[in-house]
């Protein structure tokens, strides 16, 4: 099983909106920088929470950063703020920080991988923003 978020935007995306997607991007570009064999679990968190609070968003990253994959879609270890873990070579983790704004948009990328010296994520699906356009057209026309 490959976790992997994308987060699309309807009809339209305001400057905020893309502003927000871009620190989460980042964010997460540096965790997966991280992610190396024998590097506390922590320290990913450490990294990608780091950057959000950097950017004033840190209130709106309610969730750990990730967590393993295998038999169950969520397994140890938890790359959270609370791990005590180490990563180990070969194991499938999730790096997936995220943004979410109360009554207005959310913001998650996730990719998942298989920890070696090199990142190797395990899909190759794009981070680019990509906004679906909604036309008022009735499809029977």
């Amino acid at each position: 099983m490959s976790d992997a978020t994308r987060t699309f935007a309807l009809g339209k995306s305001s400057n905020h909106e893309k502003h927000v997607y871009n620190i989460v991007k980042d964010s997460q570009e540096l965790g997966l920088r991280a992610v190396k064999p024998r590097t506390n679990c922590k320290s990913v968190d450490d990294v990608c929470r780091k950057f959000i609070v950097d950017s004033d968003y840190g209130k709106y990253f309610i969730h750990s950063t990730g967590h393993g994959i295998g038999l169950d879609v969520h397994e140890s270890p938890n790359i959270s703020s609370k791990s005590k873990e180490k990563l180990k070579k070969d194991m499938a983790i999730t790096v997936e920080p995220g943004i979410y704004i109360p009554k207005k948009f959310g913001v998650r990328i996730e990719d998942s991988l298989i920890v070696k010296d090199r990142t190797s994520v395990m899909h190759k699906f794009t981070k680019v923003l990509i906004i679906i356009l909604i036309f008022n057209v009735p499809i029977w026309q």
